[in-house]
């Protein structure tokens, strides 16, 4: 095992301490403490501080009514989740999305009322509207050429075939 100095040992002192030293850190300080009188008198020094923390800690909670801590506990609760429920609410019917989700009902319930309410097509003329092709061509360009009869129209379509299809 590597020789840590004493400006490691000295943090690691307080994670030993503490209860939060890994295996390694702990053999460490063990190590290092029978050989250093600087970092054992700073271990003595802390685990007495703590000793005086923990007995004044110790009395006021002995002294401590907790009778009704977990009724406020329980109230500090019950008062986050109304709130959060309140914003979720108010997310749900006043933010963009809502307003947008509103508008889209409302523009799908008017068409709906007019589709509905709204008076019967009226009778228009038809015409009709077919055409008589008298002749269909196709060109080596990939084109089809299609002749109507009326006016002697012709309707030039391309045909383009990718050859990677192919």
């Amino acid at each position: 095992m590597t020789t840590l100095s004493c400006n490691k040992i000295e943090e690691l002192i307080a994670k030993v301490i503490d209860r939060e030293a890994l295996d390694w850190e702990v053999d460490a300080v063990k190590t290092h403490l029978p050989t250093c009188a600087s970092c054992t008198e700073l271990r003595d020094g802390m685990i007495e501080l703590g000793g005086f923390v923990r007995s004044d800690i110790g009395s006021a909670v002995a002294n401590a009514d907790f009778s009704g801590l977990m009724a406020k506990v329980d109230a500090g609760i019950d008062r986050a989740a109304a709130r959060r429920d309140s914003d979720r609410m108010k997310s749900l019917l006043f933010s963009w999305p809502a307003v947008t989700r509103w508008v889209a009902t409302g523009a799908v319930a008017a068409a709906f009322a007019y589709a509905l309410f709204l008076p019967p097509p009226r009778d228009f003329a038809t015409q009709d509207n077919r055409i008589e092709v008298s002749s269909v061509e196709g060109g080596a360009d990939n084109t089809v050429m299609i002749y109507e009869s009326q006016d002697d129209n012709v309707t030039f379509i391309w045909v383009i075939e990718d050859e990677r299809a192919l």
